[in-house]
């Protein structure tokens, strides 16, 4: 998918749980590293969904570089930052970003003023950014609403500067950073069979023993919901035999079906605890 940098404010990437939005996202963000580019990330949490400036307070803790500071060394960075800025505004930015000076009183505004008078800092400091970023938003479906109505602010300023906005959310979620004009949409949609067997294939190897099991893989996970796959090799007797992978697969699907899969004519019990030995692969 080729975008015009026109189009470079804002990528939703949407998807069912597990299908791979935030392994996406990882590699965008290593793509942008490796390019010299800064990435900066938050990520959303159910039981932070009430939270008032939970996500945006972790975004701009990545993106004024204050995590692992002291208080007045994070107090010093920011001031840096925004040098012409409100003093009663730094301030509730320090508060905002939790390295408030708790001997300086903060201003005496309601929610909404305060959100404002972040907002127009904020963006007044984003404006003055030279150098590329990419900023990311995960799980925008549990985001809190003051964060929510603060990022999609900062996006009208976004298209001029030098920067990339990724958000993920889930199909449900009809928020207002499902709703930027001029954003593009990537859905994420379930591998086909051919797909999944492909990738199963690559895993289990070229040997024969194992073509059918990972035919009938593929053939679950197409018809599941999701699906884990714990993949390790087994016992080096084994391996001097032939190649061979130790799989266990847990299924979920309506009425609740579990069955592991294995060497032939052995069984793993559900009940076993899994060995620290097993590699998780998310499916």
């Amino acid at each position: 998918m080729r975008l015009s940098p026109s189009a470079l404010i804002l990528v939703g990437v949407v998807g069912r749980p597990g299908i791979g939005k935030s392994r996406l996202v990882r590699e965008i963000a290593a793509m942008a590293g490796r390019r010299g580019v800064e990435v900066f990330s938050a990520f959303c949490e159910s039981h932070t969904s009430q939270v008032p400036f939970h996500a945006v307070a972790r975004l701009l803790r990545a993106a004024t570089g204050v995590e692992g500071l002291d208080g007045q060394e994070a107090r010093d960075r920011v001031r840096d930052r925004v040098p012409d800025a409100d003093p009663e505004d730094v301030l509730l930015f320090d508060d905002l970003l939790g390295i408030g000076d708790p001997n300086a009183p903060l201003p005496p505004i309601d929610p909404d003023a305060r959100r404002r008078r972040l907002t127009t800092l904020v963006n007044a400091a984003s404006l003055t950014r030279e150098t590329p970023a990419v900023y990311v938003v995960e799980d925008a479906h549990w985001i809190d609403e003051v964060s929510e109505l603060m990022i999609a602010d900062f996006l009208t300023v976004i298209p001029q500067t030098p920067s990339l906005v990724l958000v993920t959310y889930r199909p449900e979620y009809e928020g207002a950073l499902a709703r930027v004009h001029g954003a593009q949409t990537i859905a994420l949609a379930p591998l086909s069979i051919p797909e999944i067997a492909s990738l199963i294939g690559e895993l289990l190897g070229p040997d024969p023993s194992v073509t059918e099991l990972g035919d009938t893989i593929a053939q679950l996970r197409h018809r599941t919901a999701h699906t884990l796959l714990l993949v390790r090799r087994a016992s080096p007797q084994i391996m001097q035999r032939r190649p061979r992978l130790v799989i266990r697969l847990h299924l979920t699907v309506s009425g609740g079906v579990c069955g592991v899969l294995g060497e032939p004519g052995k069984h793993m019990p559900l009940d076993d605890p899994v060995p620290p030995a097993h590699t998780y692969l998310p499916a």
